[in-house]
């Protein structure tokens, strides 16, 4: 399945998040009584989106389903309006992950079959990537399982400029379509023609485990890939842990004929997961993807005092043209951060959505978590971080551009109260949100205040974004009020009569200082 060889060290970290005002435009719930999950949302020409991932409900929007899971598509308009659902799929388990709007006005969706009826034919077995083109209103207009014999499936789709599309995800195989297998888990890409038809099929990896989760055509014709590796021989050097289980995240470049051009490992020595990649406006490239390491390619880790073994926390990652590491960025919230896409705004900036892990699980119990969308500039600096949700768990899979500047995203919930309005089983959750001035202000760990006394300025450091700072007599009045996205501040305090203050940071923690 999807992230297969993605390892989450959670750790036992519990923190509050304080209420604020949200940024939320509007959010609309999709799905029946069962579990529905969506995995990704794109913008349509007609200005609306599209929604993709797979369906167990039988009931309530869900119509026509054909066994377990179905590839479950949902169009709908600007403001959330579902305009058209449709079903695909056989018996057995049909996941889509991906869907891209296709020059007809249509759409080519992929995943992974377990079926070999219904609408699906030619499974090689085991499990095949699945690929489904479907008109603008929903009709199938042709599928084809691309596989061998044990499992495979795909992860993401791009079209291409000449009308058909590249496929990418992972393989098992060394049978059927897939002519090579480097050992284990390979990154399986695909070339498709407009009609479905194969042009060219590569694998690429080592000896151990590789999963694509990301393809996009560059400017030049050819292709980015990111994913994830364990694997540090065959095509695949610079694993920064040769000697534990743990995945570095990797970006591929390749020509238009699915040639290797060069290859990066990015990451420390603990593990990393995800590696979705985009190319950027200045033909560079950004990753977004979590990390627990604290060295290597990760400079920004945020160690937290209390936590020894350390949290798993949303990395971005940005690369030149040559896939070079230009800049880094971690960002921790509470407990666990996982970021899952990415996409770059008007500003030049990125737009990330994924979860942020808030409550500890009881021993074998359900894992808790709100949904996350964050902004960074394009220099990586922290410009919004925002939590989403009930007291269940919901998570964004994707993000996309919406109208006016903002962003949607969209992946699942399993709340009822909250943020969450029409949830009626685990169903698709999509959100559209705004920036605004609705920052979450979450609580700032290890704050410190310095020097102190101060005499012009007061540098305040924490290890999570500091979002404003009101300094106060000692009579509660504000004296200084200032906005911030960043973990260190200076407040400039040479105003000040001399005496005692007290600066609370993001109207959560304060902190004493004495104005001499």
């Amino acid at each position: 399945m999807k992230n297969t060889i993605s390892i989450l060290i959670l750790s036992a970290l519990c923190c509050s998040v304080d209420a604020q005002p949200s940024s939320i435009q509007w959010q609309h719930c999709y799905g029946g009584t069962g579990g529905d999950e969506c995995q990704a949302v794109r913008a349509t020409s007609d200005g609306g989106y599209v929604l993709a991932g797979d369906a167990t409900s039988h009931g309530g929007m869900v119509t026509g389903n054909h066994g377990s899971d179905d590839f479950w598509i949902v169009k709908i308009s600007a403001s959330g309006t579902m305009e058209w659902e449709q079903c695909y799929g056989g018996s057995n388990v049909d996941l889509a992950y991906d869907i891209r709007q296709t020059a007809d006005s249509g759409y080519v969706v992929v995943g992974e079959t377990l079926s070999n009826d219904g609408q699906v034919s030619g499974n090689h077995g085991g499990g095949d990537m699945w690929v489904i083109k479907i008109s603008s209103s929903g009709v199938l207009q042709w599928q084809r399982c691309i596989g061998g014999s044990l499992e495979d499936a795909a992860n993401a789709v791009s079209p291409t400029a000449d009308g058909g599309c590249v496929v990418v995800g992972f393989t098992f195989s060394s049978d059927g379509d897939v002519a090579f297998n480097h050992g284990n888990e390979d990154v399986l890409a695909v070339k498709l023609t407009g009609a479905g038809d194969i042009v060219w099929v590569k694998t690429y990896g080592g000896s151990s485990y590789e999963e694509g989760v990301s393809v996009q055509q560059k400017f030049d014709g050819g292709y980015v890939v990111g994913g994830a590796t364990i694997s540090d021989d065959g095509d695949v050097s610079g694993l920064h842990n040769a000697y534990g289980p743990y995945p570095d995240l990797w970006v591929i470049s390749l020509s238009d004929t699915g040639k290797m051009e060069w290859q990066r490992c990015l990451g420390g020595v603990a593990d990393e997961g995800g590696g979705y990649c985009r190319q950027t406006s200045d033909s560079g490239f950004i990753v977004v993807g979590n990390t627990n390491s604290q060295d290597g390619d990760v400079s920004s880790y945020i160690s937290h005092p209390t936590d020894n073994m350390g949290d798993t926390e949303g990395w971005v990652v940005k690369l030149d043209a040559g896939g070079m590491v230009q800049w880094n960025r971690c960002i921790l919230v509470s407990g666990d951060e996982v970021f899952n896409e990415t996409f770059q705004s008007e500003d030049g900036g990125f737009v990330i959505g994924g979860w942020s892990h808030w409550v500890t699980p009881a021993p074998g119990g359900p894992f808790d978590c709100n949904a996350l969308f964050a902004k960074v500039s394009s220099m990586g600096s922290i410009e919004y971080v925002d939590t989403v949700g009930g007291s269940l768990t919901d998570q964004f899979n994707s993000v996309a551009p919406a109208a006016g500047g903002s962003g949607i995203a969209a992946g699942y919930t399993c709340s009822t109260d909250g943020d969450v309005v029409g949830n009626i089983g685990n169903n698709y959750w999509v959100v559209q949100f705004g920036w605004g001035s609705a920052v979450k202000k979450v609580p700032v760990s290890g704050l410190t205040a310095e020097p102190n006394p101060a005499t012009d300025f007061l540098s305040i450091k924490g290890l999570q974004p500091i979002v404003d700072v009101a300094v106060q007599d000692i009579w509660g009045r504000t004296v200084v009020s200032e906005s911030f996205h960043t973990e260190n501040v200076q407040i400039n305090v040479s105003g000040l009569a001399p005496g005692m203050y007290f600066a609370k940071v993001n109207g959560v923690e304060t902190v004493k200082f004495v104005k001499r």
